[in-house]
């Protein structure tokens, strides 16, 4: 079954990535040989935090429960470390440097939301008639972090999954914001700035096992519910049955929210409800929480409250309704966040369909209206 729509728009190729969990990692920082300087200095930043703020015991716990737990994760890390010629523990503290930033106001007890970025990634996800599920979001980024990042295929013979694709960062996990595999999972991500961080998996480690260990949205569930984790962000999930959840990652157990019959999920920067709430950095009295994530949060609510579950109107519908939710850019409830803002930018928007799996990207922010395909035919 394709997606007439889809194609439309101009194909996308990306990099392919083959081998294992260490030579992927390799591969990975290959293909970012030109901006080799910028990454070893964006690495220096993590290595301060922990030297300034005496995080070695913290990261060398969190690295003994990767190695046990996802061995085939700190793999990746140590092909990265490898590729870059710089100690894993060294590239570790860099994937970490937005939760040692936590950990550090949490202890200083500095004035709550104090120059915390939570202008970031938005998402949702609901059911299509036609079979299967659409998944989108906005990736939004502090400027520079794009130089980081790609879209890449990844490939290993061990996995039982086939492929993921995947936006990958060097320093951090293989799912580093969103991706879908060869069974036609899809995960995308949020970050909640926390109020405490704990030990145990950060989100990207999470995705990546989701996507290449899980076929199912009711396997990454499982899956979630046996490791532990620093409660730190939203996890949305859809598959090929239509069947979608969101996960927040809060304190040592996930709250895990699944509609009752066909329904749809959304999240933004901050964890919802009266059991969570007090768990935000951001209180909800906060201007600027108000402002930013719990606007975006109101406005898809609104929008996704009107619909019919599950949808009905076709993929092609589904898409336009999806894009144009993500080119919102009005003062109230703006998913798109513009390049004049120095503290994040919408880099790009994503919509995924698990079955068949396809995705369409766009390049730069959604009100550009520049959109790309991409679709598993040579994979």
């Amino acid at each position: 079954m394709s997606w007439d729509f889809a194609k439309n728009f101009e194909p996308l190729s990306v990099p392919v990535f083959t081998g294992g969990a260490y030579e992927r990692g390799r591969k990975l920082v290959e293909h970012f040989t030109a901006a080799r300087e910028r990454l070893l200095k964006q690495l220096a930043k993590g290595v301060r935090l922990r030297e300034q703020n005496g995080e070695g015991d913290w990261l060398k716990e969190n690295w003994l429960r990767l190695q046990a737990i996802f061995p085939e994760g700190a793999l990746y890390m140590r092909g990265q470390a490898d590729g870059l010629g710089v100690p894993v523990e060294d590239l570790l503290a860099s994937s970490h440097a937005d939760l040692l930033n936590d950990r550090e106001k949490a202890r200083r007890a500095r004035e709550e939301g104090d120059g915390i970025w939570d202008e970031e990634c938005s998402t949702f996800a609901f059911p299509v008639s036609e079979g299967g599920a659409l998944v989108a979001k906005n990736r939004d980024n502090p400027p520079g972090a794009s130089d980081r990042h790609t879209l890449a295929l990844h490939r290993d013979p061990s996995w039982e999954v086939g492929w993921v694709l995947a936006i990958s960062s060097v320093g951090s996990a293989m799912v580093a914001s969103s991706g879908i595999n060869g069974h036609g999972l899809v995960m995308v991500c949020n970050a909640v700035r926390p109020r405490a961080v704990g030990n145990g998996f950060h989100k990207a480690a999470v995705a990546d096992a989701f996507l290449s260990r899980c076929r199912t949205v009711d396997e990454a569930l499982a899956l979630i519910r046996s490791i532990r984790h620093v409660g730190e962000g939203h996890l949305l999930l859809a598959d090929r049955t239509g069947r979608v959840a969101a996960v927040a990652m809060v304190g040592e157990a996930p709250d895990i929210e699944v509609p009752q019959g066909p329904g749809w999920v959304a999240k933004t920067n901050h964890f919802v409800g009266e059991a969570f709430a007090h768990l935000n950095q951001r209180q909800a009295d906060d201007p600027k929480i108000h402002r930013n994530s719990r606007g975006r949060l109101r406005y898809l609510r609104e929008a996704l409250s009107t619909l019919e579950m599950p949808w009905c109107r076709g993929w092609d519908e589904a898409a336009r309704w999806s894009m144009e939710k993500l080119a919102h850019h009005d003062e109230t409830g703006a998913t798109t966040l513009s390049f004049d803002n120095d503290r994040a930018y919408t880099a790009c928007g994503t919509v995924f369909r698990t079955d068949p799996p396809a995705l369409l990207i766009s390049d730069g922010p959604p009100t550009r209206g520049r959109w790309r395909y991409w679709q598993p035919e040579a994979v």
